[in-house]
């Protein structure tokens, strides 16, 4: 049976580009970075996978421009990550949790531990989100501080972005996190 193709890519919509990696049937890297997009592409060269550059995935890309406009609440790409294979328990677990977090909705650190039943867990949560290998489709965008933004993989600007077009606003709107509102400038 012949290998399937890795192909490598991006898309761009309203100042926001996220780098994608899959196959023609599923994602297994989606990064708001390039640099962590990089990375993978050497982890998987490295593994002997052929990763081919600069392809389409014009499906996702018409999707994602639908999302940041506000238009496109869900994906309907599948997502099988080689990288999410090697993540531990409690980050796999972690990921299924996040992936149950509603559109324009925020959870804490701390909410994520303690559901996963370990109250004490908020900073390992924080570094499962860091881990994550796919944006959106895990959208740890919605996972915040008790008291602040939090850290994301793509930047703190990126975050803000997803977060105000989750609830409804321009980039340029105040965010409620929880019970808080932080002013995204």
């Amino acid at each position: 049976m012949k290998e399937e193709k890795i192909l490598s890519g991006h898309c761009r919509s309203e100042g926001i580009t996220i780098y994608l990696i899959g196959t023609k049937r599923e994602f297994i890297h989606l990064s708001f970075s390039r640099h962590r997009h990089e990375e993978a592409i050497k982890r998987l060269t490295l593994s002997g996978l052929n990763v081919v550059r600069r392809q389409t995935f014009a499906g996702f890309c018409l999707e994602f421009d639908e999302y940041i406009k506000g238009q496109r609440r869900t994906f309907s790409v599948q997502s099988g990550s080689l990288f999410s294979g090697r993540a531990t328990p409690f980050q796999q677990r972690l990921w299924q949790l996040i992936k149950s977090i509603p559109y324009g909705e925020t959870r804490t650190y701390g909410e994520l531990a303690e559901k996963l039943g370990n109250p004490s867990a908020a900073r390992s949560v924080g570094q499962a989100c860091a881990a994550n290998p796919l944006v959106l489709l895990v959208p740890c965008n919605r996972v915040v501080g008790s008291n602040n933004i939090g850290g994301f993989s793509g930047g703190v600007e990126i975050k803000r972005k997803l977060l105000a077009i989750e609830q409804g606003g321009k980039c340029s709107t105040a965010i409620q996190i929880s019970n808080s509102f932080f002013v995204n400038k």
